[in-house]
């Protein structure tokens, strides 16, 4: 029996079986020392490529979710703005209903009695007479009534001359004497100034709450307007215990020349970073939520 050196490699691979490289000569060989550095260095470039290969697929599965999330953000803010043009839309086309609603209200009212108080005057020219100066008098007087009027919806003066609170005590005060029902004024909360958009707004809404009020709400003994100031927001609450409002349509469904109505009010709300919530259960009573926030943002 003759003993020789063995000189020898085992590579591992894995999920591999394992590769031995073997080799027996009586002498150190060195061709057979280059063999097993270089299998070392192929193992060392096989488990780095694997680890590669891996931290390839982890960056694409990255990618992925990254471009998913863009995507999403972007049909987002697409949603949003869409959103945003249809709301300034119905606002644009309520507010030229409104121009328009004044314009008939102008020429229909103040207009013609203008044009029938010319001719009263021409025939007063001619025909002097007490009786006829009395009732063009009450004329005039019936005019200047009715420019007050579209004044006042064009611009609520109350609120630039008395401020907010003493604008709306007027308001609900003036109401429930012309209407002939009881109304409470509640105020809550320490008040601060607001902007002069979250102001008019909430004047408006108080404005047309108690319009709906008497047109859909027969029988109704009762109304209370609520304004609370928080930290964050204001909330204006109206209440009455009357049968019930019937909810307006959506504003795509108002009819043209409706007005602002309680949609246009909702959208005038979103606009300014508010939101208006309106319940009215079968059982009869109405409640009108508008909630604001303190910047008007």
């Amino acid at each position: 029996m003759h003993r020789y050196r063995c000189q020898g490699c085992r590579l591992n691979r894995e999920s591999i079986d394992p590769l031995v490289l073997l080799r027996i000569l009586p002498v150190r060989d060195a061709r057979f020392n280059l063999l097993a550095s270089e299998a070392v260095m192929l193992r060392r470039e096989l488990a780095e490529r694997v680890r590669y290969q891996r931290r390839l697929q982890s960056l694409l599965r990255e990618r992925d979710m990254l471009l998913a999330d863009l995507r999403s953000t972007a049909q987002a803010r697409t949603r949003a703005e869409r959103d945003r043009d249809a709301v300034l839309a119905q606002l644009y086309r309520a507010h030229h209903a409104e121009r328009e609603r004044l314009a008939r209200e102008l020429h229909d009212e103040a207009g013609q009695q203008l044009a029938w108080l010319k001719l009263r005057l021409d025939r007063l020219r001619r025909e002097p007479s007490p009786e006829e100066i009395g009732a063009m008098l009450k004329q005039v007087d019936a005019i200047s009534a009715s420019l007050r009027q579209v004044v006042r919806e064009l611009r609520p003066v109350a609120l630039t001359e008395l401020g907010l609170i003493l604008a709306l005590s007027g308001l609900v005060r003036e109401w429930s004497d012309r209407c002939g029902i009881p109304i409470e004024f509640q105020l809550s909360g320490i008040t601060v100034p607001l902007t002069p958009e979250t102001e008019v707004t909430i004047f408006r809404l108080v404005q047309e709450a108690l319009t709906n009020v008497v047109k859909h709400a027969p029988g109704v003994r009762h109304v209370s307007v609520t304004l609370q100031y928080a930290r964050a927001d204001v909330t204006l609450a109206i209440e009455d215990d009357g049968p019930g409002l019937k909810i307006e349509p959506a504003p795509d469904a108002r009819r043209a020349g409706s007005g602002f109505g309680l949609a246009g009010m909702r959208e005038r709300l979103t606009l300014l970073g508010g939101q208006l919530m309106i319940e009215s259960p079968p059982g009869g009573g109405t409640t009108i939520l508008a909630r604001l926030p303190m910047t008007g943002d």
